[in-house]
């Protein structure tokens, strides 16, 4: 019987250079991985027939890449790659070397040219031959014969582009002699006929997966994208989903760190190292530390599902305008208090900060309106979107989120525009009846906190808006 990919995958010894410059996104890497997880436990539930002991999926950290998943015969390499927002969008060049293509390129070879690649980031592929070379990755998984003449050469020309790439970075990409040329000028590269064909074939095997969160968004957003659609499949309780993603974060942690437990514990590595194969048995120990079986974490999240919650008693009583109205609106208590702090940093910056002289205050109350229309384009995207119950107010927060990066281009201020001051620019709103995050309420003067809040309304009530 001819191997497998998956049976190269997990044969092939590993190299010690994977995960080396990646400790800084660590927590960003788990939490993409338990995204894949999340859609592994999908699958597996609603698989028509269940498969045989021992054949379910399974994710391996720090395999080849970042991680590995094997499904039956089948092996998938995911490298992780986490881009601040202010270096933009991928380049050709930025996607080979530190985008991790080349080392891809080296791992998809080294294990037999037959696992499926995919680079993961929250920085999408820059308009030019990175987005060229993202989708002519489609036209090569499409039969030749089915290509149009333009697609054929648009294939070509990207396999060109990422061949001559390639050979830039070919210490990383492990090419042959022969597949390597002198000089520094990728106009005068002749990639060799063979090098090109398999390029060719592994532009079919590559997926750009690059419109993932960025590491302060993706804990928010998370378990409404991954984990309700998985609890529904489950027939669960989706109000928990916040809960069963930190779990299974929280299985996955000491996997990818390498300390996942085995069933003989630290006997295995005793037992590898009086084996008659020390080296083999080592990796072995070692893949299995490093292993979540999915047909396992299925279990737990089940189990943990079938429980009754425990519902923590509330730790304090909101007082202020801006935490009662987020509380209603569903937003957790960590939201709430990171709220808090943002709007402390807007006012300290708007007031303290800004000279008393001709020209800053306007420059100021221009900033304040633009932020007080990105605050409700917020509130009107998530009713657009027709975000319902207590997933409300945390719809508006992700769509507040997702305006800072844009305003904090905002000309000139006499203040820095950071992302605490942006924000909390945009939330203060909600402490003068401009910002919802759920229906509209009215609440007793007494409810409050009179020292910061005056009444509004006949009657002396305060708007719990």
């Amino acid at each position: 019987m001819s191997p497998t990919p998956a049976s190269r995958v997990l044969r092939t010894p590993v190299r010690n250079t994977v995960g080396e410059d990646t400790a800084d996104k660590f927590e960003w890497q788990v939490s993409v991985a338990a995204a894949d997880a999340c859609r592994l436990l999908r699958e597996v539930k609603t698989r028509s027939a269940p498969l045989p002991s021992g054949d379910g999926p399974v994710i391996i950290s720090e395999h080849h890449e970042d991680w590995a998943i094997i499904k039956g015969r089948h092996a998938e390499l995911v490298s992780a790659k986490h881009r601040e927002s202010s270096t933009g969008a991928w380049t050709l060049p930025e996607l080979v070397a530190s985008g991790g293509v080349a080392h891809l390129f080296h791992e998809w070879r080294r294990t037999g040219r037959g696992a499926r690649c995919r680079l993961v980031s929250n920085s999408g592929l820059k308009a030019g031959p990175a987005q060229k070379v993202g989708l002519a990755t489609h036209l090569a998984r499409s039969q030749t014969a089915s290509l149009s003449s333009a697609q054929t050469q648009a294939l070509d020309l990207a396999v060109d582009q990422l061949t001559r790439q390639l050979m830039m970075n070919a210490e990383v990409a492990h090419l042959t002699p022969a597949e390597r040329s002198s000089g520094r000028d990728r106009r005068t590269f002749s990639p060799v006929p063979a090098l090109l064909l398999d390029v060719r074939r592994f532009m079919a095997s590559l997926v750009f997966d690059c419109d993932r969160p960025q590491a302060k968004y993706i804990d928010s957003s998370s378990p409404a994208d991954y984990v309700q659609p998985l609890i529904r499949v489950l027939g669960g309780d989706v109000t928990r989903a916040a809960e069963v993603w930190r779990e299974i974060k929280s299985q996955l942690r000491p996997r990818m760190q390498g300390h996942g437990e085995t069933p003989a514990g630290s006997l295995d590595y005793l037992s590898a190292l009086a084996s008659d194969d020390p080296a083999l048995s080592l990796r072995e120990e070692h893949i299995a530390r490093r292993t979540i079986h999915i047909d396992g974490l299925l279990e737990v999240v089940a189990a943990m599902l079938a429980t009754t919650p425990v519902r923590p008693i509330p730790t304090s009583i909101y007082r202020d305008r801006l935490s009662i109205k987020m509380d209603r609106g569903g937003c957790s208590p960590s939201q709430i208090a990171a709220a808090q702090h943002h709007v402390s940093a807007w006012v300290t910056a708007s007031t303290d900060l800004v000279p008393d002289a001709p020209g800053f205050h306007p420059a100021v109350d221009k900033l304040r309106m633009k932020l007080e229309r990105a605050a409700l384009q917020a509130e009107i995207d998530a009713i657009d979107n027709s975000v319902q119950g207590d997933q409300y107010g945390r719809g508006v927060m992700s769509n507040l989120y997702e305006q800072v990066d844009a305003l904090q281009t905002f000309a000139a201020p006499p203040f820095p525009l950071t992302y605490e001051v942006v924000l909390g620019g945009m939330l203060q709103h909600a402490t003068q009846c401009r910002l919802w995050f759920g229906p509209r309420f009215t609440i007793e003067p007494d409810a409050v906190d009179g020292a910061s809040l005056k009444p509004s309304g006949e009657g002396g009530q305060h708007d719990g808006r």
